[in-house]
């Protein structure tokens, strides 16, 4: 766990510039951005099946990327308490609040996970966002956010994730109040403790 305050340290500053967690070391290469972490951990280790299939590679990364975009953007504007204006709405990827909303509601009345009936690494992403959002009210109440909620909370990998070690090797770093570290521990480590919780281990990896 690195200090808040030590964020921006030059030994943190050298991993990630902006000071922001959480970032993945492997093979001498970092990556950075949640989304991304989740897509890459999926990719290195495809044994543990969270990767997209071939048809389920186009909902796989629209969606994946809808969340790390629109979605992010909607919700901290409207959390923020700024509204674009009509004209302004053109400028921006997400248009309205509202209507980002509503595709996302949309999108899981219409089917269980993000690429249809199998949870892949892109539930890691978008899951957190839905269960994060409901939860301290970021997002709206749907009855489709909770029931998805609830199908990712059913899996034994949620459940257990939280208590189970980390492989040798393994540096996980979260910050912050506990209320905020809850959050990164649920957004920025789940992927990797989905890869871990098939059985594949990840010695030798650093999850900063």
């Amino acid at each position: 766990i690195i200090p808040y305050d030590q964020m921006k340290s030059e030994r943190y500053l050298a991993v990630h510039p902006l000071g922001k967690v959480p970032a993945l070391k492997h093979k001498g290469h970092v990556v950075t951005e949640c989304a991304a972490i989740c897509a890459y951990l999926a990719d290195v280790f495809p044994e543990a099946g969270l990767g997209p299939r071939d048809e389920e590679k186009a909902d796989y990364y629209r969606w994946l990327f809808f969340a790390a975009g629109p979605v992010e953007q909607a919700i901290t504007n409207n959390h923020a308490g700024w509204q674009p204006s009509e004209q302004q709405q053109r400028m921006f990827g997400y248009g309205t609040y509202d209507k980002t909303v509503a595709t996302l509601d949309e999108l899981f009345s219409l089917r269980d996970y993000v690429c249809g009936d199998r949870f892949t690494a892109a539930d890691v992403y978008v899951g957190s966002a839905v269960n994060w959002g409901t939860q301290f009210g970021t997002l709206p109440q749907r009855e489709s956010f909770t029931a998805y909620s609830e199908r990712l909370r059913a899996r034994d990998a949620f459940g257990d994730g939280g208590n189970r070690r980390w492989p040798a090797g393994l540096r996980k770093w979260s910050c912050g109040p506990p209320v905020f570290s809850a959050r990164l521990r649920l957004r920025n480590c789940s992927c990797a403790r989905s890869v871990y919780d098939h059985r594949h281990g990840l010695s030798g990896h650093r999850l900063y």
